[in-house]
């Protein structure tokens, strides 16, 4: 299983403090906010990590991970020019990941279960994470059916008759970079992952677990806010 950290986007929700520094590099608590997803990737058991970030800030990305061998992993870094949506950075990382699968999270998400024993296990298809929350408009849904199986996804629903958040953790085995050329953008010009996420579905290869500890989505104020207090009484 490779890694691979999606930190390449412009991080917009956290304006004026991106305008010149990248979101991933912004402090949560007492540690860069890149560190989070890194540490919970090597608690994972993950060792070779690939980190998608954009032109304009490479060089600090480099400067604070380097290598990688401080950490103990192999640190890779794969350019985005332009951010097309998550699908379309998960598709920069097709020949580091080569062969084998991958365990895909966001730079802004924040995680503190240990998912070893899903990592360990995983054999094929996609894997989400989800996390219950007070506000399941302001994401994406994931619906269950009656034993408990994924029977549908809805982003942002106006009505949501779950509470079950996607979070931005995912294991996508290798059919995902031949998934991705047939995806097409949205109305806002992107590759979804809802729908590279629907492309497994109908397959029934999709499937979840449900994170027990802390989850943070950390590109809002709210979320980085949020983020740090917990970490600082923990």
């Amino acid at each position: 299983m490779k890694g691979v950290i999606l930190a390449g986007g412009r991080g917009t929700r956290l304006q004026p403090l991106t305008n010149l520094f990248p979101k991933s590099l912004l402090p949560v608590y007492d540690k860069p906010m890149i560190f989070y997803p890194l540490d919970f990737l090597i608690r994972s058991g993950v060792k070779d990590i690939l980190i998608v970030i954009d032109y304009f800030h490479a060089d600090m990305f480099m400067k604070y991970l380097h290598s990688g061998k401080e950490f103990g992993v192999n640190i890779q870094y794969k350019i985005q020019d332009h951010p097309h949506g998550l699908p379309d950075a998960i598709y920069h990382a097709r020949d580091f990941v080569g062969d084998d699968d991958c365990f895909v999270v966001l730079g802004d998400n924040l995680a503190f279960d240990d998912v070893s024993t899903q990592v360990k296990s995983f054999k094929s298809g996609a894997s989400v994470f989800t996390k219950a929350v007070n506000d399941p408009s302001r994401f994406g849904i994931l619906y269950l059916d009656e034993n408990d199986s994924v029977s549908d996804m809805v982003e942002k629903p106006e009505d949501p008759q779950s509470d079950l958040a996607i979070t931005g953790l995912y294991m996508f085995d290798n059919t995902v970079f031949k998934k991705i050329p047939k995806l097409s953008k949205s109305a806002r010009g992107e590759f979804e992952i809802v729908d590279l996420l629907e492309l497994y579905l109908k397959e029934d290869q999709l499937s979840y677990t449900t994170l027990q500890e802390a989850w943070f989505d950390v590109g809002t104020f709210q979320g980085l806010q949020e983020a740090g207090f917990y970490i600082s009484n923990q």
